[in-house]
């Protein structure tokens, strides 16, 4: 199961019961998490993580986004007291202030190609 994990605790035990492996995505650290998704948002998921372990027996992997200004190492360690895994991605920031020009085929056919800057640096 995916969630962002705000209403996490609202899933009941038997439901849990039947999930191996949920994913609970959060931005990182409570100040970027709490930029992109509200006040309060970072501590209620981590409550809400942690109850519903007491429901269930399954792995719960935290999926982090993150951002080249995010220290990695700490967030990673205090999501790790909440989960039993992380799985991140790192967003470049600048790729989204300049994002690259994207080329459509003149034939019509599916796909998209695009120099992406950074990416062949």
């Amino acid at each position: 199961m995916y969630t962002n994990g705000l209403l996490l605790n609202k899933v009941t035990r038997a439901i849990l019961k039947k999930i191996d492996v949920i994913f609970v995505s959060a931005d990182g650290d409570k100040k970027t998490q709490e930029k992109h998704r509200g006040e309060g948002t970072y501590r209620r998921v981590l409550r809400n993580i942690d109850a519903a372990k007491k429901k269930t027996g399954a792995f719960f992997i935290g999926r982090m986004t993150v951002d080249e200004k995010t220290d990695l190492y700490k967030s990673a360690v205090n999501l790790l007291k909440h989960t039993d895994g992380i799985h991140w991605q790192i967003v470049i920031i600048s790729a989204f202030e300049s994002p690259p020009q994207l080329n459509y085929p003149a034939d019509g056919a599916a796909g998209i190609s695009a120099k992406v800057p950074w990416a062949w640096d």
